[in-house]
Parts: C-alpha cells; structure tokens; sequence
C-alpha cells in the first residue's frame, strides 16, 4: 500500500477543520495529521511535522492566510 498523504488544516474556525478532518479521514490515502487555527500556529506545526498538502484559510483573523 502506498503511504498516506500527510495534511495539516488551517482555519480560525473549528467547525471548518472538524468537518474537513472528518470529510478527509473517509478517504484511505489521506491523514489529516494537525489542525492550527492561525497563521503563527501552521508554521510551527509544518516544520514539526513536515506535511505533504496544507488547506490554508486565507482569511484568518490575525494575519492573511497567504
């Protein structure tokens, strides 16, 4: 089996992440393996745990999603 592709979810709404981790986690060669609801919180959780896709909000509350 070929290995999972790894995505973190970005949105400052949890509602948003939740029902796209459970949309996601329906396929079997997906993972959603975090969650971040700004911008500062993505990078540091990319660079822990090296995603392969990232679904990023482009409109967060602190800063752009860009």
């Amino acid at each position: 089996m070929k290995d999972k592709i790894r995505i973190i979810l970005v949105d400052d709404h949890n509602l948003i992440t939740e029902a796209w981790t459970a949309l996601l986690g329906m396929e079997d060669n997906l993972e959603v393996v975090g969650t971040a609801n700004s911008a500062t919180s993505a990078l540091n959780l990319c660079l822990e745990l090296l995603p392969d896709i990232i679904l990023m909000d482009v409109n967060l509350k602190e800063s752009n999603g860009l």
